[in-house]
């Protein structure tokens, strides 16, 4: 199921209050659109595959993404927005890319082997 997973623990994440802000604190966040911005002060690292909410732009950011937050010393884990469940078929969504939508989940799924935090 594995195609590219970082050499650190990663997780999809829906809900980042639910976890142990402990664990939080030393984790890298990657985001899409901005959606779990108003976590960035809860993690170690916070970093948005794509601000602008392009889905090509996140497919092609993805794996250098995860390489770079696996390179975090001090960071135990990753945790990558859940776009399925947090950005679905949501109306306000950009199109852009849109046809790599199932694509980007995928590989986000596979990074992280479908684990949820």
């Amino acid at each position: 199921m594995r195609h590219y997973s970082p050499n650190i623990e990663s997780f999809l994440l829906d809900d980042i209050d639910k976890l142990d802000q402990n664990k939080v604190s030393r984790s890298v966040l990657i985001d899409f659109e901005g959606i779990m911005s108003h976590s960035r002060d809860k993690v170690k690292y916070y970093i948005d595959m794509s601000t602008q909410g392009s889905f090509f732009e996140a497919i092609n950011n993805l794996y250098d993404v995860l390489r770079w937050a696996e390179t975090r010393e001090d960071a135990d884990s990753v945790l990558i927005t859940n776009i399925l469940d947090l950005v679905g078929e949501r109306d306000e969504v950009k199109d852009e890319g849109r046809e790599h939508f199932d694509a980007l989940f995928d590989r986000i799924y596979r990074a992280t082997s479908g684990k949820k935090a």
